[in-house]
């Protein structure tokens, strides 16, 4: 998947970003990372296809391209994390407002929301990722 249209799309549609929205393979690359925050990353994370709905000559099957924005909001208000929490879902609403039902540049149909969870907390700053999937339109191969 092109993590790159994913990508352009946050820097413009989510103004707390600012710039800092990169692409990466592997959550330990973005935490690695020394950009403020908050700041995100996009991770390709792998496709699924459905069945060949013709079983013939031609084939007709829709494609899902999962992926992930793994979010990091500073977290040195308390060491609990309670004001950085709030912030991830300030952070979830405009990711999801920005994504949701976005074609990418016409690569999909659609892409939608498929969870978000905990990754890790430290003094400094609270990671969270979410996941959501671009569905392809059933394409026709001859």
């Amino acid at each position: 998947m092109k993590t790159t249209p994913i990508i352009d799309r946050l820097k413009d549609q989510v103004a707390a970003f600012g710039a800092r929205v990169a692409g990466t393979a592997s959550l330990e690359g973005a935490a690695e990372t020394d950009l403020a925050v908050p700041h995100a990353f996009v991770l390709a994370l792998g496709d699924h296809a459905e069945p060949d709905a013709l079983l013939g000559t031609a084939t007709v099957q829709t494609v899902t391209e999962t992926f992930r924005v793994i979010v990091c909001v500073a977290n040195t208000s308390d060491e609990r994390g309670q004001t950085a929490a709030d912030r991830i879902d300030d952070l979830r609403a405009q990711i999801l407002a920005a994504l949701i039902g976005f074609g990418a540049d016409g690569r999909y149909s659609r892409i939608e929301y498929l969870g978000g969870d905990f990754v890790d907390l430290d003094r400094a700053r609270l990671w969270w990722q979410f996941d959501l999937a671009g569905i392809t339109s059933s394409d026709l191969i001859a």
